[in-house]
């Protein structure tokens, strides 16, 4: 019979095979292109909600350092 002990870290070692490191996200090829959209109606909202604003940019920062170039969409 197992332990608590055992079984929890079978259950660590199961998760830790189904999730990909950042190492393997980062050796996926990238022949298609990324986008990174941000969702806000209208100036007030633009104004209102400066954190959606601070997170948005951060992910295209990201997506810079990864190697995307930036651009608009048409």
């Amino acid at each position: 019979m197992l332990t608590i002990a055992e079984i929890l870290g079978i259950e660590k070692e199961k998760i830790a095979r189904r999730q990909p490191s950042e190492e393997d996200l980062r050796r996926i090829p990238l022949d298609r292109t990324g986008r990174v959209f941000g969702r806000l109606s209208d100036p007030k909202q633009i104004q209102e909600s400066l954190q959606s604003m601070a997170e948005l940019a951060a992910l295209v920062r990201l997506a810079r350092q990864d190697g995307f170039h930036t651009g608009t969409y048409p």
